[in-house]
């Protein structure tokens, strides 16, 4: 990330608009929420960056980092898959579409060191969350 969602955040009351729509911050949020729920002022970070990405497209702006694209798959594949993200899984699947298998292997073995991702993945509400894509990709339809 070029900037940290609290910059993003503090850009965004600012008026900073092209910093905050061409950075690759607001195409690389995973939307996880885990900055929403933590967030002391209980700001929607989530949803921000979520507005950032719809503007962004919106005015034709395309994300800075090519592989973008490709992780986002990645994120709603297991999204799809299990109900909620399941990180590594994520990873794996973002690692073979990008073929960059071993970049940030370092960073990856650090964060596994803290206990950031689980081998196993958790499911939940995947019969709901499978309504949803398809209510999404029934309505992409009727837009076509």
């Amino acid at each position: 990330m070029d900037l940290t969602p609290t910059q993003v955040i503090h850009a965004v009351r600012l008026g900073l608009r092209d910093l905050v729509l061409d950075s690759k911050t607001i195409w690389i949020c995973a939307s996880c929420e885990t900055c929403t729920t933590r967030c002391p002022q209980e700001v929607d970070i989530a949803r921000v960056m979520d507005a950032a990405r719809i503007l962004a497209r919106r005015e034709g702006r395309r994300p800075r980092i090519p592989e973008v694209a490709a992780f986002h798959r990645s994120v709603l594949e297991s999204l799809r898959m299990f109900g909620r993200l399941y990180e590594l899984g994520a990873i794996g699947a973002l690692k073979l579409r990008t073929m960059r298998l071993t970049e940030d292997l370092d960073l990856g073995l650090r964060m596994f060191k803290k206990g950031k991702f689980r081998f196993i993945p958790a499911f939940a509400n995947v019969l709901a969350t499978n309504r949803i894509f398809r209510r999404v990709k029934k309505a992409e339809r009727a837009r076509t």
